[in-house]
């Protein structure tokens, strides 16, 4: 019983392990993570809840916060360095 217990670990670790890969890379890839434009269906499908914050937006949302953030910043650097970290 421990060994069947045993290999159902293993195989649940290999899983978890390669949703954890497949999660990261998601978010790591700017032309995939939409931050919180994911639907809830999406959160569920790729397992980002706890990842993310949990209210869902759209990505003109995301876009209008960014552009009162960038206008917020006084200076040609400070502006330059926000673009530069978008």
């Amino acid at each position: 019983m421990d060994e069947d217990n045993s290999a159902d670990k293993e195989r649940y670790e290999e899983g978890r392990n390669s949703d954890q890969a497949f999660w990261l890379r998601l978010l790591n890839n700017s032309r995939l993570n939409k931050g919180t434009a994911f639907t809830e269906e999406e959160r569920d499908t790729f397992a980002l809840h706890g990842l993310l914050p949990p209210d869902e937006g759209t990505l003109e949302q995301q876009l209008e916060r960014r552009k009162k953030a960038l206008e917020t910043e006084l200076t040609v650097f400070g502006k330059y360095s926000f673009m530069r970290d978008l």
